[in-house]
């Protein structure tokens, strides 16, 4: 299952702190269920945010992570 995250203002260290908690919750949910963070979306997720996500994942033991890109018109023109 992926934890999704959204965010823009947060500083780098608020950052850290923020993507680990939300990893460490929701591994709680249930033992048999693994989780992984992932960014929302490129319009949705600061690059800090994405670098910070990235490094998390990298540490944890469910190596994979999934963003949401391309979905509409809007979104291609976006990126």
């Amino acid at each position: 299952m992926f934890h999704e995250l959204i965010g823009f203002r947060d500083t780098t260290g608020d950052l850290v702190a923020r993507t680990r908690g939300a990893r460490e919750a929701a591994s709680r949910v249930n033992e048999r269920v693994r989780v992984s963070l992932a960014p929302h979306a490129p319009y949705s997720v600061s690059p800090e945010l994405f670098q910070a996500i990235r490094a998390e994942v990298d540490r944890s033991e469910i190596p994979y992570t999934s963003v949401h890109v391309g979905e509409s018109a809007e979104e291609m023109e976006l990126l």
